[in-house]
């Protein structure tokens, strides 16, 4: 008789609209995506970037330049911040620090005059504003990473950092062509009031968050804060994932920073835009905006956790192209297109690598890493802005586009071939094929699973699946790391996709062969230390879910060969006729795993299917929410 089976608790959290801790997070960050916008903007003409002779990709990089200096050394400070003093705390002190500075830089410029009638400003005073409003975003960046596994569930990160970064774009939209407007026709005081009033009312949302307890706190209870940093150092250096992506979002980072240099020189030199040069600035940089909207509602749709890694590194190769494009053309509106694109790729990576590392990252550790990735982030960043500011031109700024774009190419091309080709199946293609489905399915079916711990990692495997499409072999085989060896017809296996059979070796049977003789064939296979899927069923269920009489061939074949039996439940598979609907019709499908058994070697074969049956529906029984009610057909077995 079969173990009793837990019901299995895979209840969805509610949904994000619904959490009033993520809702106003979401709401400061929108208060914060604004008024960084404000201050970049109010800064250009501040600095003199509507002059004849300027140069716009010099005073942009310098406007980086001293913003992003501070995160070098206050990014560890504030991840040290996030994982010792309570985090909501920290973000209040940091939006209401930044509304202060705001107030003394509303007293920098005189009241009631546009970005066109400012008159020269003392550019030290600028920068200081620039870099005490960055110190604090230095803090505020790590912080707020850190506190969103502590409000939103683990399965709900994607989404959650698409919203997060989706909010923050939209602000920043808003921010560059209200400011753009504001600057243009109105008064540059009046705009920085508004962002001041902003980082101060939103800012004080913090303090009416229910963060839940962090965990973990005890491991460090009794080290010093130097012994925590390196510690932190030591875990980044030897959890190689981890560093990878820390490594590639630094690289990512400073290809950012020329690009929104590069955005201004293209504005002057390509497109000479000389009239209302700040508002088709804004407009262009607002598209970059978009891409990065459109971005995160990309990854809320197919929310990739696993495969993560072949999504960014496709996006960073398609990235790089579009880069190459953007520094040939000539064409305004054309470079609103592929501006569009660029922000899109980078923020489809920059949110992955975010949830990534949330994900394998202890909360407890998570702020001082996300302390270091800042740091790393930003130590090429400041390199690049500074170089900008100081040594390019427009016209260098431009051609830098190219060598950089080759090089996110050729990363993206190294780790594409080391990851596809990388993994546990037997060949290189199989691999490459194998993380193709993992995609696939996990965007196309929302493909989860169940106990797949289940299924042994070594010797002789039978799993036992109910049949319900055409597609339960590739859901089968993408949600495990073994290669499952399925049965089919010899007169199928065409030699034109011979390539195909060497990648998934399947058990080809002649139809006019005895049963005996195709028992041996699978019990060779077995005896090899294979994974065989057969579904006990012997057809497909198509329109109906019901579960058919058993076959009794998968009973003599599990006593001949010495396998375990690991029951199988499929659920959600899309219910047409036409198997062909089975692959392009979407749907939400789960897969359970049972425990893996041995049946009696001298049991009847009836019993062994009828244990089997047994073992399967209670697989279902425990599947709450299962899309698949329907009665199942008869118990007994049909003829062999």
């Amino acid at each position: 008789m079969p173990q009793a089976v837990v019901p299995i608790d895979e209840r969805r959290p509610p949904p994000l609209w619904r959490n009033l801790s993520f809702q106003l997070m979401w709401l400061s960050t929108a208060a914060s995506g604004f008024g960084d916008r404000m201050i970049e903007l109010v800064a250009l003409p501040m600095l003199g970037v509507l002059g004849d002779s300027a140069q716009a990709a010099s005073i942009t990089a310098a406007i980086y330049f001293w913003f992003f200096l501070p995160w070098l050394f206050i990014s560890p400070f504030g991840g040290w911040l996030a994982d010792t003093l309570p985090r909501k705390w920290v973000m209040l002190g940091c939006d209401e620090g930044r509304a202060a500075l705001l107030l003394l830089a509303a007293f920098m410029v005189p009241a009631g005059l546009a970005a066109s009638q400012i008159p020269p400003t003392e550019n030290w005073k600028v920068y200081a504003i620039l870099f005490g409003v960055g110190a604090l975003a230095a803090i505020f960046s790590p912080t707020r990473n850190a506190l969103i596994p502590q409000i939103v569930p683990a399965r709900q990160l994607n989404p959650a950092n698409s919203m997060i970064l989706g909010i923050g774009v939209i602000a920043s939209l808003i921010g560059y062509l209200l400011g753009g407007w504001l600057l243009k026709e109105y008064s540059v005081r009046n705009g920085i009031i508004v962002a001041l009033l902003c980082y101060a009312v939103t800012g004080l949302f913090w303090a009416f968050l229910r963060p839940a307890p962090r965990t973990g706190l005890d491991v460090e209870r009794d080290l010093s804060e130097w012994t925590r940093f390196v510690r932190a150092i030591t875990y980044i250096r030897t959890h190689r994932p981890v560093l990878r992506l820390i490594l590639l979002n630094a690289l990512l980072w400073s290809v950012a920073m020329v690009v929104a240099s590069a955005i201004a020189a293209l504005c002057k030199q390509r497109y000479g835009i000389t009239t209302d040069f700040m508002w088709w600035f804004a407009i262009m940089s607002a598209m970059l905006g978009v891409g990065m909207l459109l971005a995160a509602a990309f990854v809320t749709w197919i929310n990739v956790r696993r495969e993560a890694d072949t999504v960014v590194l496709a996006v960073v190769f398609v990235t790089g192209l579009v880069l190459i494009v953007l520094g040939l053309n000539r064409s305004y509106p054309v470079a609103l297109v592929l501006a569009t694109l660029v922000g899109f790729g980078g923020g489809v990576v920059m949110i992955m690598i975010a949830t990534q590392i949330q994900l394998i990252t202890p909360n407890f550790i998570l702020g001082r890493v996300g302390g270091v990735r800042e740091v790393l982030s930003n130590v090429i960043a400041v390199a690049v802005n500074f170089a900008v500011w100081q040594y390019s031109a427009d016209s260098t700024l431009i051609v830098m586009l190219y060598p950089l774009a080759l090089l996110l190419m050729g990363i993206a091309i190294y780790g594409l071939v080391r990851h596809l080709v990388g993994g546990p199946m037997p060949s290189g293609l199989g691999n490459l094929i194998w993380r193709s489905l993992r995609v696939y399915t996990a965007v196309w079916y929302r493909l989860r699973w169940i106990g797949r711990d289940h299924v042994p990692h070594a010797g002789p495997v039978i799993l036992a699946p109910n049949h319900t499409a055409g597609l339960d072999p590739f859901l089968l085989q993408a949600a495990l790391p073994r290669l499952v060896c399925w049965l089919m017809l010899t007169e199928y296996r065409l030699r034109i996709a011979w390539w195909l059979w060497d990648t998934c070796q399947p058990i080809a049977l002649d139809r006019d062969s005895s049963d005996m003789n195709k028992i041996r064939q699978i019990v060779g296979r077995l005896r090899q230390d294979a994974v065989v899927g057969i579904f006990p069923e012997g057809e497909l269920q198509r329109t109906k879910r019901q579960l058919m009489p058993f076959q009794p061939g998968l009973a003599v074949i599990a006593k001949r060969s010495n396998a375990v039996i690991v029951p199988v439940w499929i659920d959600g598979t899309p219910k047409w006729h036409n198997m062909i609907w089975h692959f392009l019709i979407p749907s939400r499908c789960t897969i359970v795993f049972g425990e893996p058994y041995k049946p009696d070697p001298h049991g009847d074969n009836e019993a062994i299917m009828a244990d089997l049956r047994r073992r399967m529906l209670a697989l279902r029984d425990a599947l709450p929410g299962r899309r698949d009610t329907e009665p199942t057909a008869p118990v007994a077995a049909a003829a062999p």
